[in-house]
């Protein structure tokens, strides 16, 4: 992979927008402001809520969508021509995978919180979405490394969505909230290969790109935010996961103590 592209960029390396496109940054400014207005509001909802740790990671993801279209908006994250085996478009925003790097395990493992998943099986699917997220980086190769690239990404959402899918369908918990937020990310996560498909198929302009990822960005975390900010019953599995272990102990030598009080 191109390192240089994580690099820190210098004043000349920032991407310049065409002329006549301002409509393209005011979309991402506005996007910006959006995902940082929500991110404060679910923060503060989270401390008026049971289910606060799910409130929490998706008052951070939204914070950090936010700081990503902030930056985007002043030509941040983007490298002109990245896409240069693409006709048309050629603009590379890099900095999006950074953000669905960062925020697409905090919304799975907020969804598995509701919902009572066990924390080792959250970690595997944090897990297999960074690896979906990773393996679809390399399209600003080539054709043939954006479609080995996909390949791999879609076996990985599919893996992801699949096993969250059973996950929440299987839990103990019957949480309404919990399967509403479910599909919603669901919904948004098989949006973003289709978005990759039609640029590199139909040569998207950047302003139809910016705005179908904004829109699928917008659903996976705002909409999922408010969708578990609806929640009022479900309590902070945080302080479940840490107390399994002790439950379990107790119960263990609840049982060995007749077998050790027997006389020999």
């Amino acid at each position: 992979l191109k390192l240089k592209h994580f690099c820190r960029p210098t004043m000349h390396e920032l991407f310049v927008f065409p002329a006549g496109d301002g409509l393209i940054r005011a979309i991402l400014f506005a996007v910006a402001a959006v995902m940082l207005l929500c991110g404060i509001v679910f923060f503060v909802l989270g401390n008026r809520s049971k289910g606060k740790s799910s409130l929490f990671l998706v008052s951070m993801a939204s914070l950090v969508g936010g700081v990503v279209y902030y930056f985007l908006g002043f030509g941040v994250g983007i490298t002109a021509g990245g896409l240069s085996w693409q006709s048309g478009n050629t603009a590379f925003f890099w900095a999006r995978y950074v953000d669905w790097l960062v925020t697409i395990p905090m919304l799975i493992t907020a969804v598995c919180l509701l919902v009572k998943v066990d924390i080792w099986e959250a970690g595997f699917m944090s897990a297999t979405a960074i690896l979906m997220v990773a393996t679809s980086y390399v399209e600003f190769e080539s054709a043939e490394m954006f479609w080995m690239g996909l390949v791999l990404s879609v076996v990985f959402l599919v893996i992801t969505v699949g096993y969250l899918a059973d996950a929440v369908m299987s839990s103990d918990e019957e949480s309404r909230v919990g399967i509403v937020a479910f599909w919603t990310l669901a919904v948004a996560l098989c949006v973003y290969p289709v978005i990759a498909i039609l640029k590199a198929t139909s040569g998207l302009t950047m302003g139809v790109e910016v705005i179908l990822y904004a829109l699928a960005d917008i659903v996976s975390k705002v909409v999922v935010g408010f969708v578990i900010s609806r929640n009022k019953e479900e309590e902070n599995y945080e302080s479940d996961w840490s107390a399994q272990q002790p439950i379990q102990m107790q119960q263990y030598y609840q049982q060995q103590q007749p077998i050790m009080q027997r006389p020999m």
